[in-house]
């Protein structure tokens, strides 16, 4: 009997992703004169039918993840919802608010799918050698391409950088990069900088404009900004 309840479960949970992946498919794009492919509808039949369900199962994965968005933050422009990497969502089409909600639905089932874990416990079994060593092998690009887990992104990310870097490091030593940031350089490179530097500036806030960390020269990200600043104005 209980083999049956977890089978029934089992295939409860994946119908639900495949529901909320089959709604992220209807997607339409106008092709009419003076349309932009920019611009994207979405239609759904049956009436409030399919809002009714997004919104149940909405709820319930809220009781597990409540970082995931309400239906009234993405069409509020005052209460937008935040991602977790700054981006403010908000949508004044209910049907495109429906199908950002089922794109984060189908992540979360994703995210608690027995393959999902097993993926992220060789993740942690590589993280938690003494020496991290990632090795370029048929195993690891598998890895890689099904998916580095978001929580394991900045470590295996850093490690693979440290790799690929090694080499350069072990020639220039550790403080290459911050040395080079704080040259001063000749007169004729530092009036080139200043010409590029303004342009540059403007081109870096106008990249994320809807994003929290990057909507202005003094926002939470502004050290990165210039640290990234720094970094085109030494290889222009």
């Amino acid at each position: 009997m209980k083999k049956d309840v977890n089978r029934l479960e089992s295939e409860m949970d994946s119908f639900k992703k495949e529901y909320v992946f089959l709604l992220q498919s209807c997607v339409r794009i106008p092709l009419y004169e003076h349309s932009g492919f920019d611009v994207v509808q979405v239609k759904l039949f049956g009436g409030d039918v399919h809002e009714h369900r997004v919104r149940k199962l909405l709820a319930a994965a809220r009781e597990v993840d409540p970082t995931l968005p309400t239906f009234e933050s993405l069409r509020s422009k005052e209460a937008f919802h935040i991602d977790e990497y700054g981006f403010r969502h908000y949508f004044e089409a209910t049907p495109l608010a429906l199908h950002y909600i089922c794109t984060m639905l189908h992540q979360h089932y994703q995210s608690q799918s027995d393959c999902y874990v097993r993926r992220k416990q060789k993740w942690q079994m590589i993280l938690n050698e003494e020496n991290c060593v990632i090795e370029n092998n048929h195993e690891s690009r598998l890895l890689c391409r099904a998916g580095i887990p978001r929580s394991y992104r900045s470590k295996v990310w850093r490690a693979l950088i440290n790799q690929h870097v090694a080499d350069i490091k072990s020639k220039y030593g550790n403080y290459y990069y911050r040395n080079l940031c704080q040259s001063q350089g000749t007169a004729a490179e530092k009036q080139y900088i200043n010409v590029h530097q303004k342009q540059i500036n403007l081109d870096l806030l106008r990249t994320m404009p809807n994003n929290l960390h990057f909507m202005s020269a003094t926002c939470k990200g502004s050290f990165i900004i210039l640290s990234v600043n720094s970094t085109l104005l030494i290889y222009m």
